[in-house]
Parts: C-alpha cells; structure tokens; sequence
C-alpha cells in the first residue's frame, strides 16, 4: 500500500488556530461562508473544543486536517442535530467530518490516509460506529475508495448544498480495502513477472 504523500498525526493545542483557517480558506473558496462571516478568518463551531484534530504538515505548513466528534452522553453529534436524529448505536457512534486538503496537496492516498488515522483513533478509544454527512457526489467517490456507508435518512441543505446523513460500515470497509490492496498487490506482482521476461 502507498504511504501517505504527507505525514499525519493529531494536531497540537498550538495548531488549532492552523486547522481553523485552513478550514476558513477552503468554506470562503467554496463559496459556503462569505470572509466577513468567519470571524479572523477561522471556521470553528461549539463541537471543536473537544474534538480530535488529524493534521498533515508539509514544509512547515499545515495542509490537511479532519476532525473527530466523540460522543457526548449530554449532546448529539453534529449530523444527529443537523438532521434531526439518533444514530444507533446511539452513545457509541463518533463522528467525522471537517476534512480539508490544500488544494496542492490533493491526491487520494492522502484522503485514504485521513480516514485511516481516523479509524485508528477511534479504535484506539473502543469506536466501532463512525458516522457523517456529505453528498451523494462525495459518497459515490467515497465509494470507488472502498469506503461502504449506508445513507440514514433524505437530503438537507448544509453548506450550501444537499447532503445525506450516513453511517460508515467500518467492517464492509475494511473487507473492501483489504481486496482492493490484494489485487494491487497481485497486480505489481503480475506486472514484474511480464517485465522480468
């Protein structure tokens, strides 16, 4: 499997405000929030304080981040309150989203990489149940990743645009992922036989 293209880990009390603007820059390029709207430039809500922060830091500068909402027994995760619901098994599903990469530094080894340190820290802190909100767009191109989700419920408009409320099958993911690398694998294999003729 291919690395990374850029080195991930959680972000550092001190790179907060980074996550935040990068997260800024790409909501204002988007056309999702208007600059004046983001108060010094940074797109953060009430879920941030205590939420996991994945970074990727190139030359110094940071230029990935996703976020993980970890359950909460006094408050919904950010897609239950936006799309009014629970999603079971309700206290024990975290929460993914927030996910940015510069776009210089867009390749999907890095997107795969994102979710994979996600999933590893979730595990990590007993997380099996993972859930989001995206288009059905993102999904599909999730999709062709290996990623298995299941949609939860109809479309709401959020960020400007329709997205579905969904459940990543973590398991079907990881049975997906692994077949794909096998046949990668068998692939390069078969590739260096021809070559080696």
């Amino acid at each position: 499997m291919a690395a990374s293209p850029v080195p991930l880990r959680l972000a550092r009390a001190e790179e907060r405000e980074a996550v935040f603007r990068l997260r800024g820059d790409e909501v204002v390029a988007r056309g999702w929030r208007q600059p004046h709207e983001l108060a010094d430039g940074l797109e953060y809500d009430s879920y941030d304080a205590e939420a996991l922060h994945v970074v990727g830091v190139a030359d110094g500068r940071l230029v990935a981040t996703t976020r993980v909402v970890l359950p909460h027994p006094d408050r919904l995760l950010p897609t239950e309150e936006l799309f009014g619901l629970r999603i079971e098994p309700f206290g024990r599903v975290a929460e993914g989203g927030r996910l940015v990469i510069a776009r210089e530094h867009r390749d999907p080894r890095l997107l795969t990489a994102l979710f994979g340190v996600k999933w590893l820290e979730l595990r990590a802190r007993g997380y099996r149940h993972y859930c989001g909100n995206a288009t059905q767009a993102v999904l599909a191109r999730y999709d062709l990743l290996g990623f298995r989700s299941e949609v939860l419920g109809p479309p709401a408009r959020v960020w400007g645009e329709l997205r579905v409320p969904a459940r990543l099958d973590l398991t079907a993911t990881a049975r997906e992922v692994a077949a794909m690398l096998a046949n990668l694998e068998s692939s390069r294999a078969l590739a260096g036989e021809s070559n080696a003729r």
